[in-house]
């Protein structure tokens, strides 16, 4: 049986393999008529599925990822430290929109 885990890191760099996980995508395949709730929804069936089905210590849970509606970028790395969105103009745009002293908050 071969395994598809990363090859251990160089000696010279201390690290190891921890978290180990195993992912199941929960696709929505037309951005525009599914909703996140819908997602939510599938993701929770997978969830209640493995549970009936696997017998197992590990408890199924659901996650995510926040990103950005527009570009889909992972928001923790669309964000500068003010919290204004550098991933797409789009999603500038609107923060700017939402924010009463954009120039006073960020010194300018």
């Amino acid at each position: 049986m071969t395994t598809n885990f990363p090859q251990p890191a160089p000696k010279v760099k201390l690290t190891s393999y921890d978290n180990f996980r195993v992912v199941i995508d929960v696709p929505i395949l037309h951005r525009d008529r599914e909703t996140e709730a819908d997602a939510r929804r599938k993701a929770n069936a997978i969830v209640d599925a493995i549970k009936r089905h696997v017998d197992i210590e590990s408890i199924p849970y659901v996650c995510c990822d926040e990103v950005c509606r527009f570009c889909d970028c992972l928001w923790e790395d669309a964000v500068d430290e003010y919290g204004a969105p550098l991933c797409c103009d789009k999603a500038l745009k609107e923060w700017q929109a939402q924010q009463p002293n954009v120039d006073e908050q960020k010194g300018t």
